[in-house]
């Protein structure tokens, strides 16, 4: 990693002594948790929605009124034996249940706000887990290039050699160079691609664009995975993709609790002091009321009745996309079992038999050209397809490592080894 650093310093023209440490998996994410602007949206929204289920868990504020009762007039004075006056103070009552259920729907809605910031965190973790997978992927492909084109410049080295004492051909000399000039044409891509995915990390971490980005120090892949109904069940009964929808089916279901009981209505207590000027005798008469009330649901059917039809929908709607979710996640998790097992499989091959095959047939095949024995052409076909092996490996690699990533943010299991995956 650190050569292939120190190519990319003189690739992109800026010395290797100002590039970052290289970065770890868990820097990163760690440093993108902690700067996210969507991560802190997240984190006040839940707050907001904690904040909430206090006031409704509460009665209604209640009232008080100050009142001059029956003063004469003109004057508004107290001449009449009816005049008064009086303090009031009345409180609305909920039907008993009602408060309690509101309040549960109140806490099943932050729990819902909560599910979706954790599946917001995964989303975001994941996302800059791609782009240093990618950034992993183009470093270590742009130092395969560089070796590659060290060894076609040994090879065109050799060719040029032979074509001046009459042994090789011109156009073997030519076709040589054409190779060199397409590799510095991937090397070219291969650079645009970094600086883009520079950016990227650069926006996650919200620092200017021009900021360095070293090359970064790659997770250890694990040998194997769970098994998929293990897999499965992690995701369906912890990971952060089916949370939200389960938690809306909570709240839904709180919510038809709440609606059921609006039928009945609502209470209003209150009691009231008075004092009345004596007639004929002095002093003050001191009187108390007690009284009590009740709302009329004459609008039951039509509002009442549309609540109760309103949650119920919902709350069919809530299991709907739960038994959606669900499904997707099922699918997801063996379409990326089935990509894991096949990156596995393709690089113990590449590996095992493939790569050592490809550098031994061009390793001979140079040997035999120097001697006569094979033309140019199989020297060079042995060479480049050395280099697509190379390159299919890293990106196999690099496939392999963002597939057991998103079943880490899928699943909220740690599959790879301590410090490398994305969870926690």
């Amino acid at each position: 990693m650190y050569f292939a650093a120190i190519l990319l310093a003189g690739t992109l023209g800026a010395p290797a002594d100002t590039l970052p440490v290289p970065w770890r998996l868990a820097d990163l994410l760690a440093a993108v948790e902690a700067i996210s602007p969507e991560l802190a949206a997240a984190k006040a929204e839940q707050l907001a929605a904690e904040a909430r289920v206090g006031p409704v868990s509460r009665l209604a504020d209640p009232r008080i009124q100050f009142g001059l009762m029956n003063r004469s007039l003109p004057g508004f004075g107290k001449r009449s034996p009816l005049a008064m006056d009086q303090i009031q103070l009345m409180q609305m009552v909920p039907v008993p249940g009602k408060l309690a259920a509101a309040t549960a729907r109140a806490r099943a809605e932050a729990r819902v706000t909560a599910a979706s910031g954790a599946q917001r965190r995964s989303a975001v973790r994941l996302r800059a887990a791609a782009e240093f997978f990618e950034l992993d992927r183009v470093d270590r492909s742009v130092a395969s290039l560089h070796r590659n084109g060290l060894l076609l410049r040994e090879i065109e080295g050799v060719v040029r050699a032979m074509y001046s004492v009459g042994s090789g051909a011109q156009s073997s000399v030519l076709r040589a160079q054409i190779e060199l000039a397409r590799l510095e044409e991937e090397l070219i891509g291969m650079r645009a691609m970094r600086a883009g995915i520079a950016m990227r990390i650069n926006s996650l971490l919200l620092r200017p664009d021009d900021v360095p980005v070293a090359a970064v120090l790659p997770p250890c892949l694990p040998e194997s995975l769970p098994p998929t109904a293990v897999l499965v069940d992690a995701a369906l009964r912890g990971g952060p993709g089916p949370a939200p929808a389960r938690e809306r089916v909570a709240a839904a279901e709180a919510g038809r609790r709440v609606a059921s009981l609006e039928r009945w209505p609502d209470f209003e207590l209150g009691v009231a002091y008075g004092r009345q000027p004596m007639i004929g005798e002095p002093g003050t008469d001191h009187m108390l009321s007690l009284m009590v009330g009740t709302s009329i649901p004459l609008w039951a059917g039509s509002r009442q009745g549309a609540m109760r039809r309103e949650t119920a929908a919902l709350a069919s709607a809530a299991q709907a996309d739960l038994r959606a979710v669900e499904a997707d996640t099922r699918a997801r998790i063996g379409e990326l079992v089935a990509d894991y097992q096949r990156t596995r499989r393709l690089r113990e091959l590449y590996r095992g038999t493939i790569l050592p095959q490809a550098r031994g047939a061009a390793s001979s095949s140079l040997a035999a050209y120097r001697t006569g024995g094979v033309g140019f052409e199989a020297v060079l076909e042995a060479q480049l397809a050395l280099s697509r092996y190379d390159l299919q490996v890293i990106q196999l690699e690099a496939e392999q490592a963002r597939t057991v990533a998103e079943l880490e943010a899928l699943t909220a299991l740690a599959l790879m080894p301590a410090n490398s995956g994305v969870v926690p």
